[in-house]
């Protein structure tokens, strides 16, 4: 048994090695303790970094307190609060006038007024039927659209509405429909009229060629619309009603 001399001597030595190990649960174990206290008196959360180290080294520790593992969470939540925030500030710059300006010209996408050189892009549209409902398969891109689209137009909210509804009756037997991209309208904008008085070509429909919502937003009010009758996009403003053209990902036959 040692003596209380041993103890003694070898407790800062143990100390020590503790506070030097470089193992995942010992790195786990003092970033949560050297950030408890600031979190107690003023809620101090770790940043991610932290939160990395602590993720690796917990399974290496005893069962987290229930102080530290408040202070697990809610750092957690925040972070992913923090990247939520992020990519919401990504949007609204990607979805800016002049981004968007920008992209149109490097894909050569048509615009009358963004990009009026574009050349637009070469689909390979095919036309076909699933489940009694016409969609357009383009294996250019690997998309599946409706040939048609709503029948009348509408708000924002109500064609969100829309998209739900389409995927609750499983329209042509698929549950995956979505409001396009902005990069996903545009590539359907061509650069001459083909269809009527149209920018798009005559395998859609042409009540819904005159314009449709997408997912793109500049700000949480403000989403992107193609308009195909002018041959541009716009943001929406208050009381604007316009089609809806769904679309999903992939070719797969039902």
């Amino acid at each position: 048994m040692y003596s209380r001399l041993a103890h003694d001597l070898l407790t800062p030595v143990v100390r020590s090695a503790y506070h030097n190990s470089d193992k995942p649960g010992q790195r786990a174990a003092r970033v949560l303790s050297s950030k408890l206290t600031n979190f107690k008196t003023d809620e101090a959360l770790l940043d991610e970094a932290d939160l990395a180290v602590v993720e690796k080294g917990k399974n290496g520790m005893r069962q987290l307190t229930d102080l530290e593992q408040s202070l697990m969470t809610r750092s957690q939540e925040e972070q992913r609060l923090k990247r939520q925030r992020e990519q919401e500030m990504m949007e609204r710059l990607k979805y800016s006038d002049d981004e968007v300006t920008k992209w149109l010209q490097e894909l050569g996408y048509y615009d009358k007024r963004k990009n009026p050189n574009g050349k637009g892009f070469q689909h390979q549209y095919k036309s076909v039927k699933r489940h009694g409902k016409k969609l357009v398969i383009d294996h250019a891109t690997g998309l599946t659209w409706q040939q048609s689209g709503s029948d009348k137009s509408m708000n924002y909210a109500d064609a969100e509405k829309y998209i739900r509804d389409l995927n609750n009756q499983k329209f042509a037997g698929y549950t995956d429909w979505r409001l396009p991209t902005l990069e996903e309208a545009m590539s359907l904008m061509e650069p001459e009229k083909k269809n009527g008085a149209f920018y798009i070509a005559p395998v859609f429909d042409r009540k819904q060629s005159h314009w449709i919502w997408t997912a793109s937003k500049q700000s949480a009010g403000r989403a992107w619309f193609v308009v195909f009758y002018d041959g541009s996009c716009n943001l929406d403003v208050a009381g604007v009603y316009t089609y809806v053209r769904a679309v999903r990902s992939g070719l797969s036959i039902i």
